[in-house]
């Protein structure tokens, strides 16, 4: 979650906020919600084949049927991750161009903020989820369980993923450029990704900020570049998506009062068309991903132009909540996913989505929401707490 966002919006929810900031909350409590249930449904539904591309010929196709992974249609996981990009792009790299424009910037107290916002998660969320695994392992692994089987096991040998060394690796953001994720972890992978954007933004920034001598200039440039050389050629490609986020809070709210909502309407049914459409195509991965967030972005500019306040409401109040607690659900479901269903199907397993199934995800739910608020809660919550305390003390 891919996910980290600027949470600096601490509104209570008795009191009056923009609509906008409304919607941002949801949306990102929705895909935080989608990449759950994308994991949930990978590691316990059977699935469907999916239709092949349009753009084949039927020879073609029929092959490429037989030979097609299978997969849930409905499955956007990883369109949820982009999601997550560009809303960060939007708030943290919003947040810097902010504050150069309003001369205000500091390394000092942008390192602080950016880092606690995500070690205040992280550090908790990688111990959990090194204990879920741990016991997994030894428990259940050789037992034909998700540890040696199935969709994750078939391609990662978790054990190999539990060292000290991957443990470091993750927490200093650099796994899948030096250290796989940890254990059965495999989110993590975006979180690599959010870090070194947050820290090769600013570098950019100030490189075309006006007043910046030639010579400081080179100096970010190469700064920007030297990182982006660092992480390799895919975490780089996908920087060019969260810089969109960045950029679409630059753009100048011109669509006029009246067509706003119709416009946000037009540009929500586009995204899920889009969604729909993605499933029947023969484009590059990165070009999936990049129709995906160039309609999300058009939604988005729609949204910003809601500026008017909004009251109490069960739609705020659940936007909120969500929104609160999707960085430690990101961060903490996938180990707990596996364990309950190593101690609750055994062998591993999809089943046909059924009543029974749908109960067995429903008690698979329960811990998983049960670490997440108390990651929140216990953690996440005192994120301002430590960041004043560390302004004062560094």
């Amino acid at each position: 979650m891919a996910y980290a966002l600027l949470d600096e919006k601490k509104v209570p929810v008795t009191r009056e906020v923009p609509e906008y900031s409304v919607h941002l909350d949801a949306a990102r409590g929705a895909a935080a919600s989608m990449v759950l249930i994308g994991h949930l449904r990978m590691f316990f539904v059977q699935p469907v084949v999916p239709r092949p591309s349009v753009r084949m010929a039927p020879a073609e196709a029929g092959t490429a049927a037989a030979v097609a992974p299978p997969v849930h249609k409905t499955d956007y996981a990883h369109e949820s991750v982009i999601v997550f990009f560009v809303l960060s792009g939007l708030l943290v790299g919003g947040s810097v161009l902010r504050m150069l424009r309003q001369r205000q910037w500091s390394w000092r107290r942008y390192l602080i903020h950016r880092s606690v916002r995500l070690w205040m998660v992280l550090v908790p969320a990688l111990v959990i989820g090194f204990a879920f695994d741990s016991v997994g392992l030894h428990h259940f692994l050789g037992q034909g369980t998700i540890y040696d089987t199935g969709p994750a096991a078939e391609v990662w040998d978790f054990a190999s993923r539990m060292t000290p060394l991957t443990f470091l690796g993750n927490l200093f953001f650099v796994q899948d450029i030096l250290t796989p994720p940890l254990g059965t972890n495999q989110p993590l992978w975006s979180l690599a990704n959010e870090f070194w954007y947050y820290i090769a933004f600013p570098f950019l920034a100030l490189a075309i900020t006006r007043g910046v001598v030639i010579w400081k200039r080179l100096i970010f440039l190469a700064s920007a570049a030297a990182i982006l050389v660092f992480v390799g050629r895919e975490i780089s490609l996908y920087f060019t998506i969260w810089l969109l986020g960045a950029a679409v809070g630059e753009l100048p709210l011109k669509i006029p009062s009246r067509w706003q909502r119709v416009f946000m309407l037009a540009a929500l049914v586009l995204f899920f068309g889009v969604l729909v459409a993605i499933r029947y195509n023969s484009l590059s991965p990165f070009g999936v991903d990049l129709v995906v967030a160039g309609s999300f972005l058009l939604l988005l500019y729609g949204v910003l132009h809601l500026r008017g306040g909004t009251r109490d409401s069960i739609y705020r109040r659940c936007a909120r909540f969500m929104s609160k607690i999707s960085y430690s659900l990101y961060l903490t479901h996938c180990p707990v996913i596996c364990l309950m269903s190593a101690l609750l199907v055994g062998r591993w397993q999809r089943m046909p989505m059924n009543g029974r199934t749908l109960l067995l995800l429903g008690e698979v739910m329960v811990p998983i929401f049960l670490v997440a608020c108390t990651v929140h809660y216990v953690f996440e919550a005192r994120t301002d707490q430590v960041r004043n305390y560390l302004e004062a003390k560094i």
